[in-house]
């Protein structure tokens, strides 16, 4: 199987249109742990796009298609730099840019990719976040 984490940034990445951020003001980590750790990076926005413990489900359609759905969060992390309020309007900016992404198109390889939750919507006074779970199916 196709390591769809990687997919999705990189589809996230060559579709970016804010400015503000840009995609070279973000980091693009590769893993929960890199995000979570962000405070070593120098940027102020972390997009980490990886797969969770329960990453895929599979089922056989005939005795030779496979419906493939393959699950990856992605967390957007955003450094309270001036005020919690700033922090928190940039955050939403980024996941309404993800989703805009998702919507107009899809990554490559995949029939589609839909939102299927949020959690860890969270604002403290150093951080704003929110992880955006994505479900990307394809057939095999």
């Amino acid at each position: 199987m196709t390591d769809v984490a990687s997919v999705l940034s990189k589809h996230l990445y060559d579709n970016w249109s804010l400015s503000n951020p840009s995609k070279n003001d973000i980091y693009w980590a590769k893993s929960k742990v890199e995000a979570i750790d962000f405070g070593k990076v120098g940027k102020n926005y972390v997009i980490a796009c990886y797969a969770p413990i329960s990453a895929a489900n599979i089922r056989f359609l005939t005795r030779e298609i496979r419906l493939v759905e393959q699950n990856v969060t992605v967390d957007i992390l955003v450094r309270v730099v001036s005020s919690v309020d700033d922090a928190v309007n940039m955050r939403e900016a980024i996941r309404s840019e993800v989703y805009r992404i998702l919507k107009a198109s899809t990554p490559s390889g995949f029939e589609y990719a839909d939102v299927t939750r949020e959690s860890n919507k969270n604002e403290s006074p150093d951080l704003a976040r929110v992880s955006v779970f994505v479900k990307m199916v394809s057939f095999s």
